[in-house]
């Protein structure tokens, strides 16, 4: 029954939750149940707060880039 707040903008101090009052890309999640859950950190989901591996893909690019 606790709310967090997921911080879109990249700008908190405590990500990856939200840590402003007045960010208008955070979104609201409420914990219904006592679970871990993975909020997205690299804020490249497309399904936020929920990490979607999207991260990966950086990652792959990143390397392929490094290697041309």
């Amino acid at each position: 029954g606790r709310y967090y707040n997921w911080c879109g903008c990249g700008e908190s101090e405590t990500p990856p939750l939200c840590d402003k009052k007045d960010c208008i890309k955070c979104v609201q999640y409420l914990a219904a149940l006592n679970e871990e859950v993975f909020f997205c950190n690299c804020k490249q989901t497309k399904n936020p707060p929920w990490c979607d591996g999207s991260h990966a893909k950086i990652l792959m690019d990143a390397i392929k880039n490094r290697k041309q």
